[in-house]
Formats: C-alpha cells, sequence, structure tokens
C-alpha cells in the first residue's frame, strides 16, 4: 500500500511511518540538546585522537591545552556532564577516560 500525493507520494506506507518516527526523534533530540552534545563530544573526540599524545613539544601542548580548556567549559555544564554516559558509548576508550576525568572536577548537583 502506498501513500499517494504529498512528500512521501508513492512510497510504502511502511517507509512514511518510519520517516515519520525519525522526524519526531531527531526533534527530541534537538530540543533536549542530545544532538549538540553529541556532535561536541564527536569533535572532543577527533581533537584527542588527533593531537593529544604522552610526550607533547611545545606548540602541540599549548595546541591541546586550549582544547581541554574548550572540554573544561562544556563539562561545567551539569546538562552536558549528565548526558556524558550516554554520549560516550562506544567512543575511543582513552578519550573516554580522559574527559570523564575532566568531568568529576566539577560537582554533580
Amino acid at each position: 500500500m502506498a501513500i499517494s500525493g504529498g512528500v512521501f507520494g508513492g512510497f510504502p506506507s511502511h517507509f512514511a511511518m518510519y520517516w515519520k518516527d525519525i522526524v519526531e526523534f531527531s526533534f527530541y533530540l534537538v530540543e533536549t540538546f542530545a544532538l549538540p552534545f553529541a556532535i561536541i563530544v564527536f569533535i572532543f573526540e577527533r581533537a584527542y585522537i588527533l593531537v593529544y599524545e604522552e610526550n607533547l613539544n611545545r606548540q602541540t601542548r599549548r595546541l591541546w591545552r586550549s582544547w581541554e580548556d574548550y572540554m573544561r567549559e562544556w563539562c561545567r555544564r551539569q546538562d552536558f556532564r549528565k548526558a556524558l554516559p550516554e554520549l560516550l558509548e562506544g567512543e575511543d576508550p582513552e578519550f573516554r577516560s580522559h574527559i570523564e576525568k575532566i568531568a568529576k572536577e566539577f560537582p554533580s548537583d
């Protein structure tokens, strides 16, 4: 059975229901900051993977410290800290450990 007309014209009805669920879920993510937080965690993880290492030279250390400042700035937010466990599922284990350590610097409310 296909839905006629509109955006879903010619698509099977189960696709239309699936698409409706995706759109509703997407709005839910945006409204609850999950999507922006997920993007921020993604960017932080990439910075960690590309920049961080045990023995940094002077310039790379300066660059890394600026990334850590951004991480601390976000970890100060209670809503961000609360979302971290779910956001970090499946992320690089070393990055996960690093940002969790930063998040623990701030009191839980």
